[in-house]
């Protein structure tokens, strides 16, 4: 079969309205991404120490300044034998040196410098101070550290974080300030980088104590700070608790105040009473005496546990285990035991952990650590008594152990004579009106109306004279006193105007002069001259 071919025509059809003219289409052209114009690394410098790390960022900018927040940023360190960089900018300290970590974006790149610091020395001991801090309740302490590497070299800028293992007793800061909250002991630890060290603080009961007795008195012996351990250091003195060497009854291990035999003494604290008798050897006697102590007991907050010591009583009121009240009747004040005369032994002792410590209720005010404390066997005294009830601690000697006119004149009995004599007091060098001397007259040896003291002196063992003003008089009863430093005379009080204390408190005299050249004498100590 034959195939037949038709021609195929092509119409074009032109498009309407359009003037019969063709019309061409343009594409739009793509919008193209700003160009990174610029990368800014942060921090520009850093500092760490080996193995530690410091985090980088970089912030990509366009050249307008429009940052750009979805471009691909490349880290890299220059040295990484000193640093490391991870993929989102963060360095790791590999060696001491320095590296710069570098950041790229699309051809763009910042760095920053890295230094890598070596590891200092660690902490191989560390060392609390005091050692043994004692507190009131509500007082604080500061403690201290000493941080040192294995060379003994003193380390610093190391963290040190404390604790207290007994917060109901004590608490301590971040920087080592110790608060007492109640009585009792908390250990108090440091610790740095491992190493620890730790302090016992002991709290102790805010002032309690009230008189034993009323009235004053003077006080023969105080507590020895020098080693208050009875009968044990027989040096000839003792420490006060202001730090001043006095000539008296050497280690003495409390408070002897001078009375009358049969005073009353009351309780200074409710607790329990608790009667200790024993015999033992007195060296003050030279033999073995029996006595019998009454210890009254105080249990005070948080268990703090102290026994007030009474010795040398006539009399005793109480029986052992009774329970008293503050100011209840004790006994009356005697001569028994170890004593060569009337006085009461008054002393305070802790319970602390299985062993009792005797502390001075007036505590330490003297230049250093008190002697005592730094004792193995002893501990911090601290002031316990209650506002105005702390009697007088003023040495010396009155007419309780040498009655008015006996040996102590000479020659023969005199109208007028010393009734106590104050040779030492807190402090009394530079407050020298702690020193005084009382005269009276002797009524069975003047009967007269008044007793003229013109021509009489006083004067100590070096000489040192005060003469007594002329037309000053002295009437039976009344008492005139002289005291070492300045003020204003009056009838009774007359004043040497000294300016620092004038008798010696490792021992002196004190000698009334009558204008015949005899006298009277009190002495301390020492043959006077």
């Amino acid at each position: 079969m034959r195939r037949i071919l038709f021609p195929i025509g092509i119409t074009i059809l032109a498009s309407c309205g359009g003037g019969g003219q063709d019309s061409a289409v343009t594409p739009t052209p793509p919008v193209l991404p700003p160009a990174v114009g610029a990368v800014v690394v942060s921090p520009a410098t850093g500092s760490i120490l080996v193995g530690g790390t410091v985090q980088l960022s970089a912030t990509v900018r366009a050249a307008s300044g429009t940052v750009l927040t979805d471009r691909a940023i490349a880290w890299a360190s220059a040295s990484i034998a000193t640093a490391s960089v991870s993929a989102s900018g963060l360095v790791t300290g590999i060696t001491a040196g320095t590296a710069y970590v570098r950041a790229t974006s699309e051809g763009k790149s910042d760095s920053a410098l890295i230094t890598v610091a070596a590891l200092p020395a660690p902490v191989a001991a560390i060392t609390v101070s005091p050692v043994a801090p004692n507190i009131l309740v509500g007082e604080t302490v500061a403690l201290a550290v000493a941080l040192k590497d294995a060379a003994g070299n003193v380390l610093t800028g190391r963290t040190v974080n404390w604790s207290s293992a007994t917060v109901a007793r004590a608490t301590v800061s971040s920087n080592g300030v110790v608060t007492g909250i109640s009585s009792g002991a908390s250990y108090i630890r440091a610790s740095s980088e491992g190493k620890t060290d730790s302090v016992n603080v002991v709290v102790n009961a805010a002032p309690f104590l009230s008189k034993p007795f009323a009235g004053e008195f003077l006080v023969s012996n105080p507590m020895d700070h020098d080693t208050p351990e009875e009968f044990v250091d027989m040096n000839g003195y003792f420490v006060s608790s202001w730090g001043e060497r006095i000539a008296a009854f050497s280690s003495h291990s409390g408070y002897d105040f001078q009375m009358a035999e049969g005073t009353p003494l009351i309780a200074a604290v409710a607790g329990t009473i608790q009667l200790v008798t024993g015999n033992f050897f007195c060296p003050a006697l030279n033999r073995n005496v029996d006595q019998t102590t009454v210890n009254l007991i105080a249990t005070l907050p948080g268990n703090s546990r102290y026994f007030i010591r009474y010795d040398h009583l006539s009399r005793i009121d109480v029986a052992n285990g009774q329970t008293v009240t503050v100011g209840a009747p004790i006994g009356l004040s005697g001569n028994t035991g170890c004593s060569s005369g009337p006085h009461l032994h008054f002393q305070l002792v802790r319970y602390e952990t299985g062993r009792n410590i005797t502390v001075d209720p007036y505590g330490w005010t003297g230049p250093g650590i008190d002697p005592w404390e730094a004792n193995p066997l002893g501990a911090k005294s601290l002031f316990l008594w209650l506002p105005g009830q702390a009697p007088l601690v003023r040495i010396g000697r009155d007419t309780t152990l040498a009655p008015l006119n006996s040996a102590q004149s000479g020659p023969g009995k005199k109208p007028v004579g010393i009734v106590s004599w104050i040779f030492a007091g807190p402090d009394d060098n530079v407050s020298p009106n702690n020193e005084y001397v009382d005269l009276k007259i002797d009524p069975t040896v003047f009967a007269g109306a008044s007793y003229s003291l013109t021509g009489h002196f006083i004067k100590n063992n070096a000489g040192d004279r005060f003469t007594i003003p002329a037309g000053t008089t002295l009437r039976p009863g009344g008492t005139l006193r002289i005291y070492t430093s300045s003020g204003i005379n009056t009838a009774s009080t007359l004043y040497w105007g000294r300016s620092s204390g004038v008798y010696g408190n490792n021992g002196d005299c004190v000698q009334l002069f009558f204008p015949d050249g005899t006298y009277y004498l009190m002495s301390n100590g020492v043959v006077c001259r």
